[in-house]
């Protein structure tokens, strides 16, 4: 029997024959045999034994060091396609021997990228990922922006092997430390709005088919969308009492002296806000204030199920739930995923996300190493942000596990959630 191990094109590979015997022990002649429909078959190695000398003929791409025991190897240094095929081991014994074959395929060399959404001016990485080890196979590869006015997008990283030395050079506002493997990470000091659209990392000599793009999204400043809705607060507020007044004022005046009343009441009352300060704090109060949680949640917190669906009135502490699940995920190093279904999904997902990049950095202050949260922004009403979630969150999980969650998701999507094996999806 034989193996050989599948890799890309121009990549190092061998081929290791198994005999039930110590050839070099005995008299057996032994050759390796290959067939293949694009060249023509034939032994790419033949051994003969002449007296106490060994004998053999290796032809072109082959490397044999005509060392045998009961195994053999064929080194094959820069695997060509005229070398896909089968291969099989053969020897010269006396009784029957059934041959095993073995097939070599070219694998097809595929990557994606990943970066987080940030706030412009902050430091953000973008990191390609492949499904080969670059610093291996010595492939040329680039960091491509698509679209604008070239067809094929604009090279933003260029990187080439020159003696053995990977050479990288960067568009203005991009850094790159020369470091790869399987992956590469390419830093962006200051992010603005030059550096938003579509990213793809391509390997040379390679179909783009296998290449799959990430978008970089700078995310709005979530203070001045605060303050925003504090001002609103402030101006419909203090219109809503004088209204209220004056119908009071009315009733007075026309229904006889006042009277005080008890009504009965299903909740508490309204908090009443006056100025700005209050009006800032009461909203900063919605997503930070201590909520004591029910003893269910609690006990979800601590058996993490792999998927989980929450559902109930507002305010029964349900983004809590989602944010105290991914700030344990980001402890133990795992990556988040923070996925927006809709439009009406925005705000919370956004303001989810700054939580935990605030969590992040806490950490990272007090030299600890989290995972990183990810912001991901779908519509599920179009067709192909559906198709493209399920691209994105797959790539994501080609590693192991997936961490999702999703808050305000729309109720047709949930009943149909679907998420890969070991993967835990919270949603609201």
């Amino acid at each position: 029997m034989c193996d050989v191990p599948s890799v890309p094109l121009n990549s190092p590979t061998s081929l290791t024959c198994y005999f039930p015997e110590d050839l070099s022990k005995n008299t057996a002649d032994f050759s390796v045999y290959h067939q293949s429909s694009r060249s023509d078959s034939g032994n790419v190695i033949s051994c003969k034994r002449i007296g106490d000398h060994q004998s053999c003929n290796t032809i072109r791409g082959y490397e044999f060091d005509q060392t045998v025991t009961n195994h053999l190897t064929v080194g094959i240094p820069k695997a060509q396609e005229d070398q896909e095929g089968s291969y099989s081991c053969h020897y010269t014994s006396s009784s029957p021997v059934r041959y095993e074959n073995c097939s070599l395929t070219l694998k097809t060399v595929s990557s994606f990228c990943n970066i987080s959404s940030i706030k412009e001016t902050e430091p953000a990485s973008l990191t390609c990922t492949f499904n080969v080890d670059v610093n291996a196979t010595k492939s040329n590869l680039s960091l491509v922006r698509l679209g604008g006015d070239e067809s094929k997008g604009v090279d933003i990283v260029t990187c080439t092997w020159l003696q053995d030395q990977l050479k990288c050079t960067t568009a203005p506002g991009y850094e790159v430390n020369n470091l790869v493997t399987d992956r590469l990470v390419i830093r962006v000091p200051r992010a603005s709005r030059d550096h938003t659209g579509i990213y793809a990392c391509h390997v040379t000599g390679s179909s783009m088919d296998g290449f799959k793009s990430c978008d970089f999204i700078l995310i709005p400043d979530v203070p001045a969308v605060v303050l925003t809705v504090a001002i609103a607060v402030l101006v419909f507020i203090p219109v809503s009492l004088v209204i209220v007044f004056l119908v009071f004022k009315c009733k007075q005046r026309f229904c006889g002296p006042a009277t005080t009343v008890s009504v009965p009441c299903t909740c508490p009352p309204r908090v009443s806000v006056k100025t700005l300060g209050q009006a800032v704090w009461w909203t900063g109060e919605c997503y930070t204030a201590v909520i004591t949680l029910f003893p269910e949640q609690v006990h979800l917190l601590h058996t993490a199920p792999p998927t989980l669906f929450v559902t109930g009135p507002p305010g029964t502490g349900k983004t809590v739930v989602l944010l105290l699940m991914a700030i344990q995920w980001l402890r133990c190093g795992h990556h988040v995923y923070v996925v927006s279904t809709w439009r009406g999904s925005r705000a919370a997902c956004i303001m989810l996300y700054h939580l935990l990049l605030q969590t992040v950095n806490t950490q990272q202050s007090a030299g600890v190493s989290p995972g990183q949260p990810h912001l991901l922004l779908y519509d599920f009403d179009v067709g192909e942000d559906v198709e493209k979630a399920v691209n994105d969150l797959s790539q994501a999980a080609s590693g192991g596990s997936l961490y999702v969650i999703a808050d305000e998701v729309m109720s047709d999507v949930s009943s149909t959630a679907v998420t890969p094996d070991g993967g835990v999806v919270l949603s609201t």
